[in-house]
């Protein structure tokens, strides 16, 4: 289930419980949600000149909040992310330093 979905669905008993704490932020935030990846924010169309296959995609918000967006971007880091790594098995280890090196570390 999408956020897009539950806000639509939602949306208006969620306005009226907490209509006095919604800063314009969050407002900004719910508009962007649910104008992703529709008309609101237009759309791209694609053709192959080839075969003459069409296809049209709705451009993305791009809105920090919007989960739909930032999947994608966070998947991008990750992926740079994971280019950087060494090809040697990785491990965590966790201690604790005595109070005297603390401030040297």
């Amino acid at each position: 289930m999408k956020l897009a979905s539950l806000v639509e669905r939602y949306g208006h008993t969620f306005e009226q419980k907490y209509a006095d704490t919604i800063t314009q932020s969050m407002r900004n935030a719910i508009n962007a949600v649910l104008a992703c990846r529709t008309q609101h924010d237009g759309q791209m169309k694609l053709a192959c000149p080839q075969c003459q296959a069409q296809a049209q995609h709705y451009h993305r918000c791009g809105h920090r909040s919007c989960p739909s967006c930032q999947h994608y971007d966070t998947g991008q880091w990750l992926d740079r992310q994971a280019q950087k790594l060494l090809p040697v098995e990785y491990y965590m280890a966790t201690f604790t330093l005595p109070r005297q090196l603390r401030q040297l570390a």
